[in-house]
Formats: C-alpha cells, sequence, structure tokens
C-alpha cells in the first residue's frame, strides 16, 4: 500500500532521433509480453489460472492465456533495462508469477522479484525477442529436460546456465486503452492518485509542474480485458498503471460519494460515457466523457468538486453531465519526453520544481554509480548477537592503533591484524596491531584517503580524535610522500557555537603535517553560521572515484572502545562521488565569503593553509583553496563509468542559506512513496534540546501512512543514552521514550481522522486510533546482546540516520530526523539488490534483538 508520487512521462533517450524511435518503438509498454523457451512453446496460465504455468505448444493455448504484464518491482518502467527487478503479472486476472514451496513457476496474489538478465550481445530496454535470463530467490527458472510441461527454480550460477534457462520475450502492441490519463475539461488539470493509498482520487496534476498519472481502463466484457474499442456506456474498471489500485468509491456519509484507489477492488458498476469529440463510436484519443457509477439507489455523474476543503476531489454527485462532469482523455501520455520512472528521479524533478533548479550543488541524481561488496558500514563491527563481553576490546586507546602483539599473540579479547593505517610512505609495509572492535572503519578511512590524486575533502562535525586522527595523519603524510600526482586536501568542520574556541585549525593542521616533509596543498576550515548551525555532514570525497558518507563522527573515545556508539556509514564509486566534493565546496564558499560583517565581528570562520614545510601552517581567513578546483576535477577525473546504481545525494545547509534545506523533503517524500513498509534507525525523533521540537511534517506524513496500512518499524536511542562511558556533557545521545513517541504519533493521527484529512470528519474513537497502530507501528529503543543497557548501566546509543522504504530505496546520511538547522548530507540508493544486502546485514540482525514497546505492559 502505497503513498504513491506521480508517475511521469515516458522515457527521455539521449541518443539520436533514429535511435530515439527505435528504442521507444521496442519499449512503449510492456503490457502484452509472451514468454517462449527454447522449443518455441509459451509460457502460459493452465485453465483454472491459478495453476502452474506451462510451456505449451503456442497453436494450442488461448492466445490471452499466455499474455502477461510486466512491471518495475516498486512501480511502472517504461524502459526495463538489464538487472531490472520486476513482477509479472496476468494480462487477465491480475495474479502474479510465484513459487510453489517446492519451487515450481506458479501463479498467486503476491508477487516474486525477477531478476531480469540480458543475454550477452542484449543492450538498451527490453525489446521485441530478446533472449534473456528469469532469475527470482538467486535461482534461474528453468524448464524440464524430461520433457514436462512444469517450470522450476534450479540451482547453478551465470556460467554454468544452458539454454533450458533461456527464454524470448514477445512483447505485443500495446492495448488501446492501457495508457490513459484523464484532464478535467473545466480546470485543466490531471486525474491522479492522492499521495496516500486507499487515498482520495484528485484532479490536480498540471503539466507545468509533473507529468500526468496514466491509467488502465479494463473492460468486463469477457476474459480479455483490453478491448480495441470502448463505446459509450461500457461497464468498466481503471488502474493505475504502475500497481494494482483501482478506482472504487465509498459512502463517506448520506448523498457523498467519494472515490479513492483500491487495491484489487475496482468499483462494480462505473461506466463511461462519450460526451463529445470523434466521429468513431469507440472512445477516442482527446474525446470528452464522463464517468458513471450506481450508489445505493441511483446512478450518479463523477463531479470534480471546485471549492472548500473537498477543492478537487472526485464524488458521485450529480444526475446530468456539465463542465465539472467532463474529462478529455488522452492516450498514451501527450507529453512524452522524461525516464523519471524511479523515485530518486521524480524526487529530483520535484526539488527542481521547488527550487526552480537553482541550488544543484546540494541535490543531484545520477545513474553510473556502484556499491562495493563492502559498503555497509555499521559499526561497531561484528557485535550482532553477541554479549558485550564477546566485544574485541583494548584497554587503552592508542596513538599507533593498539599494541604490538606479544610473542605475535594477542589477548583473548582483542584481534591481531595488520593494521592499514600503520603506513605512512607507497611501499610501506603494515605493522600487526592487537586491536578491538571497529579498527576496520579508521582503516577504511585511511585507505580511501590514500586513493587522492587530485582532490580529497573530508568533513565533519569536529577535529578527529585519537585513532581517527592518527589514521588521517598518516594518509596525508602518505600523499606528502608520494612522487606522482598529489592532491589538494581540504578539511572542513563546524564550530559548535558558542564553544566554537573548542575548533582550533591552526593547531590542527600543524597536527596534521607533524610528519610532513615535503610539499603538499592542505586547507583546513571551519565555522558556524548562527548560533544554531553549523556543519554537521560527514563526507570523505577522492578524485570524484571513491566516497564514504554517513553518520559517523570521527571520534575514538565514542566509537573504538568501551560501550561504543552504534552508527551507520557506507561507500560509494561513481558519479556521486563528485556531489560530495561540490557539496563540501558549498560549505567553503561560505568561508570564502569571511569578509562579511557577521562572519569578522565575531570569529565565526577560521582558514588555514599548509604549502610546504618551510612556511608551515598559515593561518588566516584569507588562506582559501582555488575556487574552481572541483569543477577541474569533474573535467578530469569524474569521467569513469562505474556501475548503474542510481543514486539521489541530497543535502541541506542550513543557515548559510534556508532556501536550500532539500534533505527535509526528502525525509518528507520517502516516507509519502511507501507502499508497505518503512524502517528506520534513528537517534530519536523529537529533539532533546529544549523547546524539544517534533519534525511535525514528517510526524503528519507517518501517521498518514499507517492509516493507509504501511507498516513502520522504528529503532532510536534510549531517553537517557550514553556514548563511550563518557558523561552527560562529553557524550549525550539521548533519543525517545517509546511511550511519548507513541502518544506523539497517535495524537497526530486521531487529528488527522477528525479534520478529514482521509474523507469527511468522522468521530474517531481511542479504541479505533490505537488498532491502527497496534497492527502497522513498531517502536523499540536499540538493544543489542539481549539488553538495552551497558554493564555499567548506561543505555546503549544509536547514532545511524537511515530510512529504507520498501525494501527498495534507502538513506544513510548525516541528516537527524529530529529537528536541528544543521548543514547536511547524504545518499538516497535506488536498488532492489542492495536494499537487499541491507535488510540482510544490518536491519534483520537489528529488528532480531529488540523489544518492541507495548502500550500495555
Amino acid at each position: 500500500m502505497k503513498k504513491p508520487s506521480n508517475l511521469l512521462a515516458l522515457i527521455l533517450l539521449l541518443f539520436t532521433f533514429f535511435l530515439v524511435s527505435e528504442i521507444r518503438a521496442a519499449a512503449a509498454s510492456y503490457q502484452n509480453v509472451s514468454f517462449q523457451d527454447k522449443n518455441g512453446k509459451f509460457l502460459t496460465r493452465t485453465n483454472d489460472g491459478d495453476a502452474l504455468v506451462l510451456a505449451v505448444q503456442g497453436s494450442s493455448l488461448e492466445e490471452m492465456a499466455r499474455q502477461f504484464i510486466l512491471q518495475a518491482y516498486d512501480g511502472w518502467n517504461d524502459c526495463i533495462t538489464n538487472g531490472s527487478t520486476v513482477k509479472i503479472r496476468s494480462a487477465v486476472n491480475g495474479t502474479y508469477w510465484s513459487a510453489s514451496p517446492g519451487e515450481k513457476l506458479i501463479m498467486d496474489t503476491k508477487p516474486a522479484p525477477f531478476l531480469i538478465e540480458f543475454m550477452e550481445g542484449e543492450e538498451g530496454c527490453l525489446k521485441n525477442g530478446a533472449r534473456v535470463y528469469l532469475k527470482a530467490w538467486n535461482r534461474y527458472l528453468t524448464t524440464c529436460e524430461n520433457g514436462s510441461e512444469e517450470l522450476f527454480f534450479g540451482e547453478g550460477s551465470r556460467d554454468t546456465l544452458t539454454d533450458s534457462n533461456v527464454f524470448t520475450v514477445s512483447i505485443g502492441q500495446t492495448p488501446k486503452y492501457a495508457d490513459v490519463s484523464f484532464e478535467s475539461a473545466k480546470t485543466g488539470k490531471y486525474i491522479s492518485r492522492s499521495d496516500e493509498s486507499d487515498g482520495w482520487l484528485v484532479a490536480d496534476q498540471t503539466k507545468s509542474e509533473y507529468n500526468p498519472t496514466r491509467f488502465v481502463i479494463e473492460t468486463k466484457d469477457g476474459s480479455n480485458p483490453y478491448s480495441q474499442c470502448i463505446v459509450s456506456g461500457t461497464k468498466i474498471s481503471i488502474r493505475s498503471i504502475s500497481d494494482d489500485y483501482y478506482w472504487h468509491w465509498y459512502d463517506s456519509q448520506p448523498g457523498m460519494y467519494g472515490y479513492y484507489a483500491k487495491k484489487n477492488d475496482p468499483s462494480k458498476f462505473l461506466r463511461l460515457i462519450k460526451v463529445a469529440g470523434s466521429d468513431s463510436s469507440c472512445v477516442e484519443d482527446g474525446d470528452t466523457i464522463a464517468f458513471k457509477d450506481w450508489a445505493t439507489i441511483n446512478y450518479y455523474y463523477m463531479k470534480n468538486w471546485q471549492e472548500g476543503i473537498w477543492k478537487d476531489k472526485l464524488f458521485l454527485w450529480d444526475k446530468g453531465v456539465g463542465q465539472d462532469n467532463e474529462f478529455i482523455i488522452h492516450f498514451s501520455d501527450p507529453e512524452p519526453g522524461s525516464d523519471d520512472t524511479r523515485f530518486v528521479q521524480r524526487l529530483e524533478k520535484k526539488f527542481d520544481n521547488t527550487y526552480h533548479g537553482e541550488a544543484k550543488a546540494s541535490y543531484h541524481f545520477s545513474a553510473n554509480n556502484e556499491l562495493p561488496s563492502d559498503w555497509l558500514i555499521a559499526t561497531p563491527t561484528k557485535v550482532w548477537g553477541k554479549s558485550y563481553d564477546q566485544y574485541p576490546m583494548v584497554e587503552k586507546a592508542q596513538e599507533d592503533f593498539g599494541v604490538m602483539p606479544v610473542d605475535g599473540q594477542c589477548g583473548d579479547q582483542t584481534l591481531l591484524v595488520d593494521v592499514q593505517a600503520t603506513v605512512t610512505q607507497p611501499g610501506g609495509i603494515a605493522q600487526k596491531r592487537c586491536v578491538g572492535h571497529s579498527y576496520s572503519y579508521y582503516d577504511d578511512i585511511y585507505k580511501t584517503i590514500i586513493k587522492g590524486e587530485a582532490l580529497v575533502d573530508i568533513t565533519s562535525l569536529t577535529e578527529p580524535t585519537g585513532r581517527f586522527r592518527t589514521a588521517i595523519r598518516n594518509a596525508v603524510t602518505y600523499l606528502s610522500n608520494k612522487t606522482g600526482n598529489k592532491p589538494v586536501i581540504r578539511f572542513m568542520f563546524g564550530q559548535p557555537a558558542p564553544f566554537y574556541m573548542t575548533v582550533n585549525m591552526e593547531e590542527f593542521l600543524k597536527d596534521m603535517t607533524r610528519d610532513v616533509t615535503s610539499d603538499i596543498e592542505i586547507y583546513a576550515g571551519a565555522y558556524w553560521a548562527s548560533l544554531t548551525s553549523w556543519n554537521h555532514s560527514k563526507i570523505i570525497a577522492v578524485d570524484g572515484k571513491q566516497a564514504l558518507v554517513g553518520g559517523h563522527n570521527m571520534w575514538d573515545e565514542h566509537y573504538l572502545g568501551k560501550n561504543p556508539v552504534f552508527d551507520l556509514s557506507m561507500k560509494l564509486s561513481g558519479e556521486a562521488v563528485l556531489d560530495g566534493h561540490r557539496f563540501s565546496s558549498l560549505l567553503w564558499d561560505y568561508v570564502q565569503d569571511y569578509n562579511k560583517w557577521i562572519t569578522d565581528a565575531t570569529w565565526s570562520v577560521q582558514c588555514a593553509r599548509f604549502l610546504n614545510p618551510v612556511a608551515g601552517v598559515e593561518y588566516g581567513q584569507q588562506f582559501l583553496p582555488p575556487l574552481d578546483i572541483v569543477s577541474r576535477l569533474g573535467q578530469n577525473y569524474g569521467q569513469t563509468v562505474y556501475g548503474n546504481i542510481p543514486v539521489l545525494s541530497v543535502g541541506r545547509l542550513g543557515d548559510i542559506d534556508n532556501n536550500n534545506n532539500q534533505s527535509d523533503m526528502a525525509w518528507t517524500e520517502m516516507i509519502k512513496a511507501a507502499k508497505s513498509e518503512i524502517n528506520m534507525s534513528i537517534q530519536g525523533v523529537q529533539s532533546q534540546v529544549p523547546p524539544k521540537l517534533w519534525p511535525e511534517e514528517q510526524v503528519i506524513e507517518l501517521a498518514r501512512a499507517l492509516y493507509s496500512g504501511v507498516d513502520i518499524s522504528l529503532v532510536v536511542s534510549s531517553p537517557d543514552a550514553l556514548g563511550g562511558g563518557l558523561g552527560i556533557i562529553e557524550a549525550p545521545y539521548y533519543g525517545d521514550d517509546p511511550s511519548i513517541l507513541y502518544n506523539k504519533i497517535f495524537d497526530v493521527l486521531r487529528d488527522l481522522i477528525k479534520e478529514g484529512d482521509f474523507g469527511p470528519p468522522v468521530f474517531v474513537g481511542e479504541k479505533d486510533v490505537e488498532s491502527i497502530l497496534g497492527d502497522h507501528l513498531k517502536i523499540a529503543a536499540l538493544r543489542i546482546g539481549g539488553s538495552t543497557r551497558y554493564p555499567n548501566g548506561d543505555s546503549i546509543a544509536n547514532h545511524s540516520k537511515t530510512i529504507m522504504v520498501d525494501r527498495q530505496f534507502f538513506y544513510i546520511g548525516s541528516h537527524n530526523l529530529y529537528p536541528c538547522n544543521l548543514a547536511e548530507f547524504g545518499y538516497i540508493i535506488e536498488d532492489s539488490e542492495k536494499a537487499m544486502e541491507f535488510w540482510v546485514q544490518f536491519w534483520e540482525p537489528l529488528f532480531a534483538d529488540v523489544v518492541w514497546f507495548n502500550k500495555n505492559s
């Protein structure tokens, strides 16, 4: 169930006109697709429609039984490409391809996610005649060698497949009414799904803001749901092209019948009436039509409401046809030209419309990215399911990362490893150390930085400490000792006002260059833009090629020793790395403008520079990096194609520029886009600094999602959580009291129902709201190894900032959900395979250990 974003137009392919025409013809719509095996037999439903899908002779079956509809697993997709995850449904009765307990291919009401892999030589969009492999649950669909007509999922890897695993795709002509939109004759706006599933149908879409929502008209006159000629008065069903939500009316109060979208449940007596237009008896493109439906005792026409709180909503109301009842039908899309079929692309489009494309440095979509095999960084590392006394631990934080092994051995609670961050020059050999948990994170930071040849950007809340500081210092020394290209290095930190004297860029840069004996260009900066706004992003970006981004502060005492804080970051390569550099430049642009009276008078910015050991560290606001360094980087280093993972980089600038806080909207839109589930691991929802504000917009959307049947799981810090065995001054990681968070969501949902957010206002009792929350909301404090507390009594701290929606797309970054006006940066990844890795490696073990809040216990 979902709060859908509006589906946008057909694909814009940036190739020659001839190629555009060829591909669009091949991939216009996957509404009429069939599959043949190596012997030319078609996959088809059996007569009962729900039994095994069989491979039978094409000449011996009813044609519609072998026709299927392909949809991207998270919605509609006009261009299914190699590696796409899809669901495959019958073109007749809406059941999906799935698997029986014996792993045979069957039809079911719930879809299995199928991965389409092209044969070698196939590329671009899925075309008629393409030969493909079909994969589900990491096993490939195959035909039986013994002549049986059953299909099943077999063992084997891609390089062991045979022609029994190959299927040829046939794409028929798109049915006439399988891709339509409806424009209000009075307002010029288009009918769309509302922002909540099981919510209103509304006529509020404008072509200037979004491309119209598209629908499928299915007739009810036989087994073929797609007629090539619908005449006036035909009984029909209408569903969204992206899913199985049909137009449906409900009796909200006597005499007022509102339309909404309901899963697999169309209105039973809906009829299409042709009012004016073409001479054909069939309904044609551009004709004026009306919709007529039975309500209790009579037929009424659908009305586009024009005033008050019901403006743009659709009701069964009038007994005759006027302009409020008239709509213009458009076949396909009236303005093809966009390939915005993914959530992240649609969100970028919304940013463009909202911010007029003026803030692209604080958000950007790219599709050529890759996440390495070890892309997910969750610390403390490898402790899921373990008790605290099983955490590998070094007694005392050492600048050289641990202690030297005694006779090649370490103690029972330490790990013996080669620490790469001990190397300070190319060709050096890593030294062995007895280390504790999470050592791999500072090693990852070191290994990322030393790859630099042109530019290394490092941003964080404040300076790194302890082993993090040593790892970065050694990386700087390593880069300075290179004989080839040496990168420019830029450090940017926040100055948490009014304690801005706690960071000192001159002393920091002196420490970073302590062991440097040759020329290298390094800059260090820090700022606060107001008493409540400074940098909070955590970015390591190198050469536009590799990035490490997330929620971790580089604080030894909080992460690497006793009572560690739980946190989450990620690695990425590809074009999105350039976005990390560009965002860093936005912070440097603010520091560059140091001569503004406020920065000059308040010492709210700091700058320091190192060029060579002779001059040493120069401190002053005039020592700034070149302004064009990132643009030069994009020309020279950012051109490699790494992969095909779509990423939306998204940030916010706080009081640097409060008109560019796109990350706030991203949280809202991710919640609104949920169809079935939302998983969040965060520090908290309510800010813990007085006046303890709530993110009201996001809480409202959470309540709406719950009302729509979306399952929401929230894991937070406890209200008294501390980190690193430190005190409330050094390491407060306060989260939410689950009962307070529950009551807040309860109050918001109750008020939305009372105020008519989901339909005409109705009385709602507490038990009604409790029932919704009981069915769909889970809240828990972080719990590891069977406890929410460490042995000394401190509650375990959760510092992650992540949300995953429908196991399809997710955010990892520095942005907390609770209100806090800081500069933030993160990535939204939309890839079902990486989402599944995320689920298995992080969410499953996280949820396995928590105890969900129960208001009655």
